[in-house]
């Protein structure tokens, strides 16, 4: 919060500072989780990657290709389950569609 309201006084545009609160708030949400299963933060912010970017539509589908690699290599190299990798699609598309409607 107190980073959040030093960009916000340091007239940093509104989006920048949307963009690093949702990611404190991400952060904090996987923090939470971590008893429970292991969100892969890598997809998460892959994911709300594509929701910052998303009214450009080829942007946003280059990064949803990129996307899938990510997923893919998480899967390949054993470094998180299915369930863990579909938490951190959730998280970044809920942290995505966050940004888009409270940047409007």
């Amino acid at each position: 919060a107190a980073v959040t309201a030093g960009l916000a006084s340091a007239n940093v545009d509104s989006a920048t500072v949307l963009v690093v609160g949702i990611s404190a708030v991400l952060i904090l949400v996987a923090h939470l989780l971590r008893k429970i299963m292991k969100p892969s933060m890598h997809v998460a912010f892959a994911v709300f990657a594509i929701g910052i970017v998303w009214p450009v539509y080829w942007m946003a589908l280059i990064l949803a290709l990129l996307s899938g690699v990510l997923v893919w290599s998480r899967l390949a190299l054993l470094r998180h389950t299915g369930i863990d990798l579909g938490a951190g699609m959730l998280l970044g598309a809920v942290a995505g569609v966050t940004f888009q409607i409270l940047l409007a």
